[in-house]
């Protein structure tokens, strides 16, 4: 996860070097960008991250989601004809992560989320730790009945048990679920129940889902002492699920 926030870094800086005179442009998906600010000096910490994902000043004519818009992270690299498998994979990483975040705060603070599902394409990541990036390795990963540190980040933005990518792609998303319940939970009008039932079954049913050690009645514990990062994650898990079901369901007078 560090790793991707620091490609990211490390992107920002060269679009800032390829600026020449006339109008900049990505360096990837060669679209009108503008000059990014990154201080290199700057030590690596969760709460500079947070409060620079949340905080970006205007005059800078960016925040980090429109920054990956510029950089085309919302496209799947396949898609842009990259070649690199390493830089495909980080590309969405990246992704799922901004996507994720989008949602969580439109949740949290009861606005619309900027990412509009029809204007992406880009897959989920793959379930490997980002030390396997550094070699050669299977850009399809793990089954996810094989933990990683990233099997976490994939649950929350897809389904975990279905065979076939498009229906995976398309349905039980947790995050995307989370934009569609706070697309008519803070609309000016109220949804009607059978919306609040069926966003309610797609939640159950992205719960019933999960791999056995994210589970959360009665989870497989037996991996804890060689994942201890798997306690933390699992309740992680919950605590969002439960903050998501709660909204849908909450009472409006």
């Amino acid at each position: 996860m560090v790793k991707t926030i620091l490609w990211i870094r490390s992107v920002r800086i060269r679009i800032r070097k390829s600026i020449t005179a006339g109008q900049p442009r990505c360096f990837i998906c060669r679209t009108p960008c503008f000059s990014i600010h990154v201080s290199t000096h700057e030590p690596f910490t969760w709460p500079r991250l947070i409060s620079r994902l949340l905080t970006r000043r205007p005059a800078e004519g960016s925040t980090p989601l429109t920054t990956a818009f510029q950089l085309g992270l919302y496209r799947d690299g396949t898609v842009l004809n990259l070649s690199d498998k390493r830089e495909v994979e980080i590309r969405r990483r990246a992704w799922a992560m901004l996507y994720h975040l989008d949602r969580t705060i439109s949740l949290l603070v009861g606005r619309p989320a900027s990412i509009s599902d029809a204007h992406t394409d880009t897959r989920p990541p793959a379930n490997l730790d980002d030390e396997e990036l550094e070699g050669d390795f299977d850009p399809a990963g793990h089954p996810l009945t094989r933990p990683t540190v990233y099997t976490y980040i994939i649950v929350r933005s897809v389904a975990t048990m279905y065979e076939n990518i498009h229906e995976l792609m398309s349905r039980h998303k947790l995050a995307e679920i989370m934009g569609r319940i706070a697309y008519h939970t803070f609309a000016i009008q109220l949804p009607d129940y059978t919306t609040v039932l069926n966003l309610d079954r797609e939640l159950l049913a992205w719960r019933d889902a999960l791999p056995p050690f994210f589970t959360m009645d009665n989870p497989d514990t037996s991996l804890d002492k060689d994942h201890p990062y798997l306690f933390v994650q699992r309740h992680l898990l919950a605590c969002e699920w439960y903050y998501t079901r709660i909204t849908l369901n909450r009472y409006i007078p």
